[in-house]
């Protein structure tokens, strides 16, 4: 999968023919608000992977004098997992909570008039809280803990596009291939995510 990512990446950079750079040029901010897919053990999503980042071009025109720009930006995400299971006198009850807060950088090479497409490189810090609830058949808390705090520094190579309607709105689509630093992590950014897109 890294090898796709990469691929692509190299793809957008070096592709020839490309019309003059107007869709992210600069001084350009854009907030992207998206959802994606993402997995954690054998929970069941209770919320998707939801995605806010931002992107600040602050360089332009570095092919040709007419196209490739380089964004700086943020990334913050949220997700939440669940899962059930019962014995003859007792509910179990356990959810997993996670936050991804990143930096993020980007080089963008415009090929079509309103679309958008871009690598880059996302890095920053995964942390995860697992919740375990146990209950009787009356409802009652027999137990509930916090069982498991965990954080990790992880880094993701990113690839998408953003095509406008107009100078302001768009819709988007990302994909990433997570890797963190500490390997002791189940739970990373979505590999894949879609939303829309304002541009300021």
């Amino acid at each position: 999968m890294r090898k796709n990512f990469i691929l692509f990446a190299l793809m957008l950079i070096m592709g020839i023919g490309a019309s003059a750079q107007d869709v992210f040029k600069k001084g350009d901010i854009v907030a992207n608000l998206q959802i994606g897919y993402g997995s954690y053990k054998s929970y069941s999503i209770l919320v998707p992977p939801t995605t806010l980042s931002v992107d600040f071009a602050a360089i332009e025109d570095l092919i040709k004098g007419e196209n490739g720009s380089i964004g700086f930006g943020g990334s913050l995400s949220y997700s939440g997992y669940r899962a059930f299971s019962s014995t003859e006198t007792l509910h179990y009850k356990e959810r997993a909570n996670s936050w991804n807060m990143g930096f993020r950088a980007t080089f963008h090479y415009q090929f079509v008039p309103n679309l958008d497409t871009y690598a880059g490189l996302t890095t920053g810090l995964t942390r995860t809280k697992e919740i375990s609830k146990v209950k009787d058949f009356d409802g009652n808390v027999v137990l509930s803990s916090t069982y498991r705090t965990r954080s990790s520094f992880y880094t993701s190579f990113i690839a998408g596009a953003r095509y406008y309607f107009n100078d302001f709105f768009g819709v988007s689509a990302e994909a990433g291939f997570a890797t963190p630093f500490v390997t002791d992590i189940d739970m990373s950014p979505a590999v894949l995510r879609a939303g829309i897109s304002f541009k300021f």
